[in-house]
């Protein structure tokens, strides 16, 4: 059962899903009301995406009590709902929604449950021909979206398949098609599929026409689920969670590009150390020509065969020698510079090999594997560590494990904390 706002759904699973290091306040509630309880029931609300599971448990003294686990499947407002049947009294839900968001309905905990707002449209699987070219302007145009408001139950992919399979629409061949498609739907003869088009997919308990593509038919409903929603919600809440640390791992990167840039800079200055050596030379060998208040002096390069002039920019501030010195100090500094600044180099193309390799894993990262990331960060010293982080650090990472056709093992590692558990500590000397 999942309230998720893009993948909301109920459906019977062979799928394992890994259970969160701490339970959320609704799973406690439900422990507490529905452990050991028996389900008598499974309704659902007319031709609403609503479920209600009817439930038989047993209080603290020991008396049997009715509870109602009310399943509202509504895109973004999806919602799960506890509900005490003989107070008809909220018990709590997935998603507390107050009177300042909704007015018509209140979902908190002590509130009387209310379903929501009947929307007085006719049942598809009761229309007739009449029913629906009474509904149908054809003169209107959007035939699907028409089917969508005057039908219960009907979404606007069914819709169109709907249209798409009258053709060429008219009164004869939009209620052929609408009143087929019921009988089918009625009738139970479903052929679960997921059709893959323009790097999408769509799946429906029918096989799609509207769509030219590829068709991956299944034996159950819930087999084709399970194929649809794999892994979907998990990358989606990966997404949502690595933000900040996507965020913070690319400024990190993008500050140390810019550092780059301005080293290599510094080592093009300090490699050109000579020149301030030769323009101190020369500017001592004509001091006599030089008066304090001059910005520059043309003087003959003695080291050059053709005796070409040199111009040296002087600091008006300074005298003749206080000139001299400051390019023997510039050829000083540079030289000591040089070897710092590759050792600088060095270390922030490292940096941003690092935080490359970070980027990477994020793509590929699960919710377990996000908080390995943080807490390697914060080790670092990128992010600020976190008191409540500090008995968890001592956890061993968990690695996934593979068997190839041969039998042999493979153990990945797919961060960086991973990859040093398994290499200095899980792995032994004989292992590739």
């Amino acid at each position: 059962v999942s309230a998720h706002p893009s993948y909301a759904r109920i459906q019977v699973t062979d799928d394992i899903f890994e259970n969160p290091q701490e339970p959320p306040m609704f799973c406690m509630i439900l422990r507490k009301h529905l452990e050991g309880a028996i389900i008598e029931e499974i309704n659902q609300v007319e031709m609403d995406r609503i479920i209600i599971l009817k439930i038989k448990s047993r209080d603290e003294l020991g008396d049997i009590r009715y509870k109602r686990l009310i399943i509202e499947i509504m895109g973004r407002h999806s919602n799960i709902i506890l509900v005490d049947e003989e107070t008809e009294m909220i018990l709590d839900s997935v998603k507390h929604i107050p009177t300042a968001l909704n007015s018509y309905r209140t979902i908190l905990p002590g509130a009387k449950y209310i379903l929501p707002p009947a929307q007085n449209k006719i049942s598809p699987l009761n229309a007739t021909k009449e029913d629906i070219l009474r509904i149908i302007d054809f003169n209107a145009g959007k035939l699907d979206k028409q089917i969508v408001g005057g039908f219960s139950g009907i979404s606007p992919l069914l819709a169109k398949e709907i249209v798409h399979r009258a053709g060429l629409a008219n009164r004869e061949t939009l209620p052929s098609a609408f009143l087929m498609m019921m009988n089918k739907l009625e009738a139970h003869q479903y052929s679960p599929s997921i059709t893959i088009f323009e790097n999408k997919e769509e799946f429906y308990l029918i096989p799609l026409t509207l769509m030219a593509g590829e068709i991956k038919p299944f034996a159950t409903l819930s087999e084709m689920l399970d194929r649809f929603y794999f892994g979907k919600a998990d990358r989606d809440r990966v997404k949502q969670q690595a933000h900040d640390l996507e965020r913070l791992i690319k400024n990190e990167k993008e500050k140390n590009e810019g550092k780059l840039g301005k080293l290599k800079q510094t080592l093009a200055e300090a490699e050109n150390a000579d020149q301030h050596q030769l323009l101190g030379e020369l500017l001592t060998a004509n001091l006599h020509q030089v008066q304090k208040g001059m910005k520059d002096i043309s003087v003959p390069n003695y080291y050059d065969e053709h005796y070409q002039e040199v111009i040296i920019l002087l600091d008006p501030r300074k005298s003749p020698s206080e000139n001299a010195q400051m390019y023997f100090t510039k050829y000083q500094k540079a030289k000591n510079a040089v070897q710092v600044v590759k050792d600088q180099i060095e270390k922030t193309l490292g940096e941003i090999e690092y935080f490359d390799g970070l980027i990477q894993q994020l793509d590929s990262a699960s919710p377990r594997d996000l908080e390995e990331i943080r807490e390697e960060l914060r080790e670092e010293g990128y992010l600020r560590s976190q008191k409540k982080n500090k008995k968890k650090s001592n956890a061993k990472p968990v690695i996934e494990r593979y068997q190839a056709s041969d039998g042999t093992e493979i153990f990945v590692g797919k961060n960086n904390k991973q990859n040093d558990y398994l290499t200095n500590k899980l792995a032994s000397r004989d292992d590739i």
